[in-house]
């Protein structure tokens, strides 16, 4: 499966064009997030079983290098950089990251106990490289979001989507530079509150956290849905340098 450009409006970092790149597919789930993922639903749909997890194609599997415009990549948009079975290719893809460095890579994992234990030469902070998790709810938010915090980053991010419940971040140690925020989308998606939305979005403006609302509750991605105007505007990206800038 070839990587490609794409509308996920996150990825449209100031400076990049917005894209994915998977060095690899499959996946499995890893928390209540993953009951209606989107990626499962695609590889079922291609014809391909979504619990395999494979290399993808060299052709893709190297794209950053051969694609010279600036690109923000949601890297393993079809599966989890972190995955277990994908243990012998992910040095690879961390060298092509090093190598292609007029990138950005934004790695959301839902595995980020794995860390400590498998990077083995990333010790130092990347100016192109973020590093996010998902947190749906509260209990993956302190579960995760502290161990995100220890691990070096130019930016850490948080992607509470789909969310599936209030989340009351601790003030101090654990506040990411950055916050997707949206509901789940899809036939079956699951409800959650709009005032705990609300609160949550208020929560990081009164601490200065830049927050991109991603999506309303709605059967299509990327869409509005139940969003009051004045959340569904809510679209801003981490402060300060970064590693390109337009002319």
């Amino acid at each position: 499966m070839m990587a490609k450009f794409t509308n996920i409006g996150w990825t449209h970092v100031p400076g990049y064009q917005g894209g994915t790149w998977n060095p690899w597919e499959g996946c499995h789930p890893a928390s209540e997030a993953c009951a209606n993922c989107y990626a499962r639903a695609l590889l079922k749909r291609w014809g391909k079983n979504p619990n395999t997890v494979r290399r993808t194609s060299r052709a893709t599997f190297e794209l950053p290098l051969h694609t010279y415009t600036p690109t923000a990549w949601f890297v393993n948009s079809m599966s989890d950089f972190l995955i277990e079975e994908a243990d012998a290719w992910r040095e690879e893809a961390l060298e092509i990251m090093l190598t292609a460095h007029w990138h950005l890579y934004l790695i959301l994992t839902k595995r980020i106990e794995r860390w400590g234990e498998i990077i083995s030469r990333w010790t130092r902070e990347q100016d192109n490289v973020w590093f996010g998790v998902t947190a749906e709810n509260q209990a993956r938010w302190d579960e995760r979001v502290p161990r995100l915090m220890q691990i070096p980053a130019a930016v850490h991010f948080v992607s509470v989507e789909p969310m599936l419940g209030p989340i009351y971040p601790a003030i101090v140690g654990a506040v990411p530079d950055w916050v997707l925020m949206g509901y789940e989308s899809g036939p079956n998606r699951r409800p959650c509150d709009i005032s705990t939305f609300k609160h949550l979005v208020g929560f990081f403006k009164i601490n200065a956290v830049p927050v991109y609302v991603k999506q309303g509750s709605h059967l299509l991605p990327g869409q509005q849905g139940n969003l009051p105007d004045e959340l569904w505007r809510v679209k801003q990206f981490p402060q300060g340098e970064l590693p390109y800038k337009e002319n």
